[in-house]
């Protein structure tokens, strides 16, 4: 692929400035104690673990990672451990897979547009609310998929089979859902393809392939690796199994409805689905088609925190939007700025492209705002943390504070305090250290204050750290006293 240098200067600019912005901003988070156990603490440990040869296990979840979620793309991620051995390695390269999709993305709106409308696009990738709320919350693998669709939609527009296939392929070894937005996505290609032999041959092989696979994981190799069956399958009142959700739809429609449309959040975040494209999905109605495994996998969940516009629930969408706005714009300048009956003047087009942007940048999306606080956060005084941090001694097992446990995982075990998953009041380990000081939740930094006052009173824990709200606590071993 090669770029025309007029055309793309700007983007070239704007790509190399909102990259290093991002970077900036998610090391930010790190260094000023926003990120956090779950996830970035649990993905950090098992690359961690990868990078030494070893088997992805998380002493934080208390599980190998591919018998939680099937995200062996971790290991890929492993090699640049042995450059950079820290959790910093995964936020970069979180920041430039995804940056990455923009490229194809300008090329493939470089195959639909004649105008300088090609390099809306890209901008959009970046911009989309999925991709700045899946930055502002740790890491997550659903990035790195998010960037290899966009990359698979590319050669799959650009007829390149191997490299569609490759980039299909990697974005299956990111988590044991992605089957299924394969075989969504090859459903959309078998009907806009239907007409050609061997691409309607490859995606009905494709999609039947993709629910095959997401079989085949979750009730075979999770398992196997688990040692349990998966547990991420409840759909609250509808059931714990798709065929349980199906019988009790077909018997209560009304229970199906209130999934889909009974609380604020959901209607919420169903108009979000649309605004943040500016429609653009209903331009090309087959691809309604991938958005029903996103509302399936967080709809019919019963945690209210699927429902929500926040966290990385959508970036898998967002080489999905893009392409759709790309088909859309295609449609407009076809049709010499008429959609249907309906005129629409350039600008009031590039103002109502402007606005989307707008939206997804700063009212969808948290990462720039959060930024911000996390600057203010960053210039306070946190030395007693960080002299905290270093008096652990690195093999040591330790029970953290949640935000002080992305800075402890290279170890054999590290525990987090008040664990939404896994109860762990009484793990023993080495040392507990719980900083109360960069706890900004008022509830949480009140249980903390609880912990401390627990850890004060136990007969084999002794306080040898405190200052600033900051506080480490060394286990009394038998024979002699931890110094």
């Amino acid at each position: 692929m090669s770029f025309n240098k007029k055309e793309s200067k700007a983007l070239w600019w704007w790509l190399g400035f909102l990259t290093a912005l991002f970077i900036f901003l998610v090391l930010i988070r790190q260094y000023s104690f926003d990120t956090h156990a779950y996830d970035l603490g649990i993905f950090d440990q098992g690359t961690w673990r990868y990078s030494r040869l070893e088997a992805p296990y998380s002493s934080i979840k208390e599980v190998n990672l591919l018998g939680d979620h099937f995200t062996l793309v971790l290991a890929l991620a492993a090699p640049f451990y042995w450059i950079w051995n820290g959790p910093e390695t995964l936020l970069v390269l979180q920041v430039l897979a995804i940056m990455s999709g923009a490229f194809p993305a300008y090329h493939l709106s470089r195959k639909y547009l004649k105008t300088n409308l090609c390099n809306y696009p890209p901008i959009f990738f970046t911009l989309f609310f999925g991709v700045q709320s899946a930055l502002d919350f740790d890491f997550h693998t659903d990035t790195i998929a998010a960037a290899a669709f966009m990359w698979a939609v590319w050669a799959f527009e650009a007829r390149y089979t191997a490299r569609y296939l490759a980039f299909l392929g990697l974005a299956l070894l990111c988590k044991e859902t992605f089957p299924v937005y394969l075989s969504f996505w090859a459903l959309y290609a078998l009907i806009t393809r239907w007409h050609e032999p061997r691409q309607r041959y490859m995606h009905a092989g494709l999609f039947l392939g993709g629910f095959g696979l997401f079989f085949i994981e979750l009730n075979l190799l999770i398992p196997l690796v688990a040692g349990h069956p998966y547990y991420y399958t409840d759909y609250g009142e509808l059931g714990h199994s798709m065929s349980e959700v199906v019988n009790n739809s077909l018997q209560d429609p009304g229970k199906l409805l209130n999934a889909f449309f009974g609380e604020p959040s959901k209607r919420e975040l169903w108009l979000i689905f649309f605004i943040s494209c500016g429609g653009a999905l209903f331009f090309r109605p087959t691809l309604l088609l991938i958005l029903i495994p996103n509302v399936i996998e967080r709809f019919l969940n019963p945690s209210p925190l699927r429902w929500l516009v926040y966290y990385h629930y959508s970036v898998i969408l967002t080489p999905f939007y893009t392409y759709a706005i790309i088909l859309a714009l295609a449609t407009y300048e076809r049709q010499n700025g008429r959609w249907g009956k309906f005129y629409l003047p350039k600008t009031l087009l590039k103002l109502g492209l402007a606005i989307i942007l707008l939206l997804n940048a700063f009212v969808y999306a948290p990462l720039i705002r959060n930024g911000v606080t996390n600057i203010a956060y960053l210039f306070q005084d946190r030395s007693s943390v960080w002299e905290a941090l270093r008096l652990i001694p690195p093999e040591a097992s330790v029970l953290a504070s949640d935000s002080l446990v992305p800075h402890l995982t290279h170890r054999e075990t590290i525990a987090t305090l008040l664990s939404p998953e896994v109860s762990q009041p009484d793990v023993i380990t080495d040392y507990v250290i719980i900083s109360l000081q960069v706890e900004r939740n008022p509830i949480k930094q009140s249980q903390l204050a609880d912990e401390v006052n627990r850890f004060r009173q136990r007969a084999d824990y002794k306080l040898i750290y405190e200052r600033n709200q900051n506080y480490i606590f060394c286990q009394i071993m038998p024979s002699a006293l931890v110094e």
